[in-house]
């Protein structure tokens, strides 16, 4: 979820977990500009609207990022409020945790 759209969201003195892990990602620097302020969702339903991607190309790229993020689409708050972005933050930093401990699990001594 784009820094700008969340700040966006924030009430004057309220503070959000925005650098927490949960919401770290690495893109394409041009893909990640090119979304600008969107979600990597919202980016893909404008350019379909825009009819700049068929359906079929709309999925491809849609699995695409989701394999780069570790996210599910609908793992994205659907409205984003400080409740909703924590709850997302929480089940992406599991699910970062498991794709860690998976890559990683040939070299954790036992113990």
């Amino acid at each position: 979820i784009p820094v700008a759209q969340i700040r966006s969201r924030m009430n004057e003195n309220e503070k959000w977990p925005i650098n927490t892990i949960g919401n770290l990602a690495l893109l394409e620097a041009g893909k990640n500009m090119a979304k600008g302020d969107l979600t990597f969702v919202e980016y893909l339903d404008k350019k379909q609207s825009n009819g700049e991607l068929t359906d079929e190309q709309y999925q491809a790229e849609l699995e695409k990022y989701e394999e780069l993020l570790i996210c599910e689409a609908d793992d994205l708050p659907s409205e984003l409020s400080r409740h909703s972005f924590e709850n997302f933050l929480s089940r992406r930093f599991k699910r970062l945790q498991a794709e860690f401990i998976k890559a990683w699990q040939d070299y954790i001594p036992a113990e």
